[in-house]
């Protein structure tokens, strides 16, 4: 960007902590002669942050100095503000990419990643240093889904309600929970794309950041303390989630499982209240 204080002045008076903490980064950056480039997306690239909206940072380093420089990094998140705690780890990727998160005691967030990439091709990003040229800005179709990727959302989603069905016949509450939860976050994935949101692998917030429409009756999947209850919010997931993929299925390229959802809606229907002691409040 070639005028970055101009940007950062431009932040409203609500984002004055991020304006503050963005200003010693960039500060630090530019000393640092290791770095290559600073990046900021999602909210306050956007333009619609709020107070409580933490700062997405993108920060490359030379690959030679790529450990000492982490170290840097490291010490660096800590003078930024009254920091009360951060951590980092090494991302499961095929390159070096590390990922920070620091919390600061005036509620202001770092999530950071660290690469050594000396050049990037990133969508909605705000360049805030770069004296290579090394960062080009791109549309979001560099972030639309694979096939493959579709069809595996579809598949884990499948695989989360099919485990919700064998743990409500345990009567196993909880574990049918959390895979009731692990559906919903596959559909709320597989609807962004059908509504064309942009990044709909971000699943949720990419439908709240886009202001998006939320699946009808999403409501009906948030079941309380009652196993009866439950069931009937995986029924509600199972049959919303069929008739979403046959609606994604339009695009044969991504080889949605039918048998799996037909299966699965199936056994839903044959599963029996009363069998489960769903009266039963935990």
């Amino acid at each position: 960007m070639d005028d970055v204080p101009a940007w950062l002045d431009q932040l409203p008076l609500e984002l004055g902590a991020q304006r503050l903490l963005l200003g010693r980064l960039l500060a630090w950056c530019k000393q640092d002669p290791d770095v290559r480039w600073l990046t900021i997306g999602c909210s306050l690239e956007r333009g619609n942050a709020d107070r409580l909206s933490d700062l997405d940072l993108a920060i490359a380093v030379k690959e030679e100095h790529f450990e000492e420089a982490l170290g840097r990094v490291r010490e660096a998140l800590g003078s930024l503000g009254d920091l009360v705690e951060s951590f980092d780890y090494l991302m499961p990727l095929n390159f070096p990419l590390r990922r920070f998160f620091a919390q600061y005691s005036d509620r202001t967030q770092v999530d950071l990643t660290v690469g050594c990439a000396p050049a990037a091709s990133i969508p909605r990003t705000v360049v805030l240093y770069d004296p290579e040229g090394a960062v080009r800005v791109v549309g979001d179709e560099v972030l639309d889904p694979r096939a493959d990727e579709v069809r595996l959302w579809a598949c884990l989603g499948w695989e989360a309600l099919v485990n919700v069905g064998k743990y409500l016949r345990r009567s196993s509450f909880w574990e049918a929970r959390s895979q009731l939860e692990e559906a919903r976050s596959s559909l709320f994935r597989l609807w962004a794309l059908a509504e064309k949101v942009p990044q709909a692998r971000y699943g949720v917030t990419a439908l709240v950041d886009a202001g998006a429409p939320m699946p009808p009756g999403i409501d009906r999947s948030l079941p309380r303390t009652d196993l009866s209850e439950l069931l009937a919010s995986a029924r509600y997931l199972a049959e919303t989630l069929a008739e979403l993929q046959r609606r994604l299925g339009r695009n044969e390229s991504y080889q949605l499982p039918d048998a799996f959802a037909d299966f699965v809606v199936a056994d839903f229907a044959n599963v029996s209240a009363d069998a489960l002691g769903a009266a039963r409040k935990l």
